[in-house]
């Protein structure tokens, strides 16, 4: 008879199977189910190293799968940036993104999401003029609220050496005026022209935020993530794998990741990003 690796047992176990919980026992093997029944039917998967659970009276449940996840991206807009939901104009969120960036003086980039032009009363995209007006001196990257495009202000222009001549990329556009003045709008893929330096965060900052992250999916019931690696807007994802990894070592990662890199007619990339993280157990190549 096969051991356990893990036995789980409970009062209200829910299995998908049945409409309501049951009371039932849970045999687990290199992280797969191998067997569900009774109490009594689970025992004999009892061995030395078996590490039995009962949890009484608490649910049991399958974890959550989430497969559209940008971990970094997320953790910053989540965690670290200004929201910008309720904001009714243009002036109002840039009101706020001032407010915010006064708790934050010695972040160098401010960042934001959440704002809606339809839900302003003028309806109009916003214009970096605007942001000038409160945040002149550091540069400010805010996504919107489907966080498809982004408004920056002149001095995010500034550091990152945007011109009305820069190219727009494969998929993207860079906002200009009827004058061809560039107005402080990126849409889609020319937002990393700005998230390329944007998210060049200080490692002990990106470690926080991870870990903010896993602490909300545990919370959450999320035990398994897909995310959309090699992402245009990631400066380098490498260096997020590696925190990743370091997580893995100390047993602290508690969310399996699953990676969806980008493929252009090439397997070369994913295959070595494979061989990468192949060493790691709980991150996964897609």
């Amino acid at each position: 008879m096969v051991s356990a690796d893990v036995i789980l047992s409970g009062q209200h176990v829910f299995t998908g199977l049945q409409d309501e919980p049951i009371k039932a026992a849970i045999a687990i093997k290199d992280n797969k189910i191998i067997k569900i029944g009774s109490k009594e039917d689970i025992m004999s998967f009892i061995g030395e190293q078996t590490k039995v659970y009962d949890i009484e009276e608490g649910l049991i449940i399958p974890g959550f799968h989430d497969f559209h996840m940008h971990i970094m991206m997320g953790s910053i807009l989540q965690k670290d940036s200004a929201k910008l939901f309720d904001a009714d104009s243009e002036e109002d969120a840039a009101k706020i993104v001032a407010e915010f960036a006064a708790t934050r003086p010695n972040d160098e980039w401010i960042f934001g999401v959440g704002w809606d032009h339809t839900n302003w009363k003028n309806k109009v995209l916003p214009h970096r003029t605007t942001l000038d007006k409160y945040i002149c001196d550091r540069p400010v990257l805010l996504f919107n609220a489907e966080v498809h495009y982004a408004w920056i202000n002149s001095k995010a222009m500034e550091m990152i050496q945007l011109t009305k001549d820069t190219p727009d990329p494969e998929y993207g556009e860079i906002g200009k005026d009827e004058n061809g003045e560039l107005t402080g709008l990126l849409f889609e893929q020319a937002i990393g022209y700005a998230s390329e330096h944007a998210y060049k965060l200080p490692k002990e900052k990106r470690v926080n935020l991870f870990q903010g992250f896993l602490n909300e999916t545990k919370r959450l019931g999320i035990t398994s993530v897909n995310d959309l690696y090699g992402a245009k807007i990631a400066p380098n994802p490498l260096d997020d794998l590696e925190i990743f990894k370091e997580f893995e070592r100390e047993g602290l990662l508690t969310t399996r990741i699953h990676f969806s890199p980008e493929l252009k007619m090439d397997l070369a990339a994913a295959k070595e990003l494979q061989k990468i993280i192949s060493q790691t157990s709980s991150l996964f190549l897609d």
